[in-house]
């Protein structure tokens, strides 16, 4: 199954956002950024993406990117 990254501006967002996911019981864990993928924080969350929408819509209002990886 493809992976999920999702990158944040900054790594207070990456903590938040990794507390909501496992609150809503998603499989994520925090990873340094691929050297491939620019980012403005160092950290990001790597996850699976079978649930996107639903990720996508339990971070609402965090601004973040997310790559199929």
């Amino acid at each position: 199954m493809p992976k999920l990254i999702i990158t944040f501006t900054n790594v207070r967002q990456v903590i938040k956002a990794d507390a909501i996911l496992r609150q809503h019981h998603i499989m994520a864990k925090i990873i340094p950024v691929p050297e491939h993928i620019s980012s403005e924080c160092g950290m990001c969350i790597e996850t699976n993406n079978a649930q996107l929408q639903e990720i996508e819509l339990w971070l609402e209002g965090f601004v973040m990117k997310t790559l199929e990886v």
